[in-house]
């Protein structure tokens, strides 16, 4: 059993390059995802806020790593969110505009 979360049907899609990651055990599984996704070409988006482990040293020292490695940047949830929604004229705006101040994100 590996840790990382990449498998082959993501290996494989040729009409997607970026990959966003949240989860437990940051210095394990989303790690060795990250790391797996940008050796193959992915841009990989590690949503800060939304990962966790454990041990608060293992979770800085993997966000310093994962921060430090080409191809991999760190965001938080409400970022991203408004990175992917991209305008108030998207057809769904009005509920994440009522996440958003709820904080009600995950």
């Amino acid at each position: 059993m590996k840790f990382s979360m990449v498998r082959d049907d993501i290996v494989n899609q040729d009409d997607s390059t970026n990959v966003v990651l949240f989860g437990i055990e940051t210095h394990v599984c989303i790690l060795q995802s990250a790391l797996e996704a940008a050796s193959i070409g992915k841009k990989v988006w590690v949503i800060s806020d939304a990962v966790t482990t454990r041990y608060p040293t293992d979770h800085e020292i993997a966000l310093k790593r994962l921060q430090a490695t080409e191809n991999i940047c760190l965001s938080t949830t409400e970022s991203i969110m408004f990175e992917l929604i991209r305008t108030a004229d998207h057809p769904d705006f009005r509920k994440f505009s009522e996440m958003i101040i709820k904080r009600d994100l995950v």
